[in-house]
Formats: structure tokens, C-alpha cells, sequence
């Protein structure tokens, strides 16, 4: 065996990232499951006082931001969670919200 036979191959698209579940990236596995952790903490703690379509109500909402965050492109770039979320509390802030 010579040291031209021992050369590895490197992948064409480097800066793709990797995928750990299925064809969910690390970043998008966190996203969907920090928001699904929020809603069962918040379905726990208030569900046996509040009626099932509310709590459905307000978790729809907020499981389709989730959704959109992890999955969402816009102008084939991917959306930048914590520029919108730095925006949301600038918002609320200074009382525009």
C-alpha cells in the first residue's frame, strides 16, 4: 500500500450541517424540543384547571412559531431564531408589542 491509496475523500458541501434525527439538523432537534418540553411543562401545570380546547388554543400558536423557527426558510436561508426572538423582547421593551 502505498500513501496515495490511504487519501480520504472529503465530501463536496463541507459547510452543510450534519444531520442527527431523520433530516433535522442539531439546531432544528433543539428548536422542536425546547418547544415541545414548554408545552407539556405548561400543559402540566395548568391542565387539569384550565378546559382542553384552551389549553389547545394557546398551544397551537406557539407549536406552529416553534415549527417555523426550526424549518422555516425564507430566500433559501434559514430564519435567524435569535434575531427574532431579540426583536420580540425589543418589542414588548419599549411598549410596541
Amino acid at each position: 500500500m502505498t500513501w496515495t491509496d490511504s487519501v480520504a475523500r472529503i465530501p463536496a458541501d463541507v459547510e452543510q450541517p450534519d444531520k442527527i434525527i431523520g433530516s433535522f439538523t442539531a439546531r432544528q432537534v433543539a428548536i422542536l424540543g425546547g418547544t415541545g418540553v414548554l408545552l407539556y411543562t405548561a400543559y402540566t401545570a395548568i391542565g387539569d384547571r384550565v378546559p382542553l380546547i384552551v389549553c389547545a388554543a394557546v398551544a397551537l400558536p406557539i407549536a406552529v412559531a416553534g415549527i417555523l423557527l426550526a424549518v422555516g426558510q425564507h430566500d433559501g436561508m434559514r430564519v435567524p431564531v435569535l434575531d427574532v426572538v431579540f426583536e420580540l423582547f425589543e418589542q414588548v421593551e419599549l411598549g410596541n408589542g
